[in-house]
């Protein structure tokens, strides 16, 4: 069940007001993605605060007006089950950053690919997916 603003985990209750609505907004969005409380909990409270502190005056005025925190249906087509394989980031024609799953055919492909991962200059080979 969603978090809202009567309905929230305790460590949220003495949160500015505009920090715990984004909190909430943030928490929802990642229970719907598949990640557990335990995880979405601490996170959203990091990027919320984050938010709060980069936001204007009038940004968070604006944000308060609207009380719903329900989040958006299906956002980005959620995926829960790609959380569990192997994720590269990669960048995206809009200038940002996207993350992509892959199904590796082989467990120490994977492993091997994921130690390249840190390497910044290693670019990844295309690998073979599971239909």
């Amino acid at each position: 069940m969603p978090w809202n603003m009567h309905d929230y985990p305790s460590s949220w209750k003495n949160m500015d007001r505009a920090v715990r609505k984004k909190a909430i907004e943030i928490g929802n969005a990642m229970l719907e993605d598949g990640h557990d409380e335990g995880r979405a909990i601490p996170i959203a409270t990091e990027q919320a605060k984050e938010w709060h502190q980069n936001a204007s005056n009038s940004e968070i005025d604006q944000y308060l007006k609207d009380d719903d925190t329900t989040p958006e249906k299906d956002r980005y087509g959620s995926r829960p089950e790609l959380l569990e394989r192997p994720q590269f980031v990669t960048p995206h024609p809009d200038g940002g950053w996207a993350v992509q799953a892959k199904v590796l055919t082989n467990h120490r492909k994977c492993l091997k690919l994921k130690k390249r991962q840190l390497h910044a200059d290693v670019k990844l080979p295309e690998i073979k997916e599971h239909s």
